[in-house]
């Protein structure tokens, strides 16, 4: 799969899972972007953890396409987009 036929994120993001816990705790998360394949406890906890700080999450097809929408070159259950300042 080439990174040129997915949407890559803003540049304004954090990716990995604890970053991306700690920026919906910390109120900076604007959209969460959760890999389908990732390990279902992991999805559940972002789920609720995004849906207690009211915010929206999308799901993406896989860890590989998730990583590379931030611009990794490794594979990633979560990331998400920051809110302006």
């Amino acid at each position: 799969m080439d990174i040129n036929d997915n949407p890559s994120l803003p540049s304004a993001r954090v990716a990995g899972y604890k970053q991306t816990i700690r920026s919906i705790e910390n109120g900076k998360a604007k959209l969460v972007y959760i890999a389908k394949d990732a390990d279902r406890r992991l999805i559940q906890k972002l789920k609720d953890v995004a849906t207690s700080y009211n915010v929206k999450y999308q799901m993406v097809e896989s860890m590989i396409l998730l990583g590379q929408m931030a611009g990794l070159k490794i594979e990633t259950s979560a990331a998400c987009t920051l809110k302006e300042n």
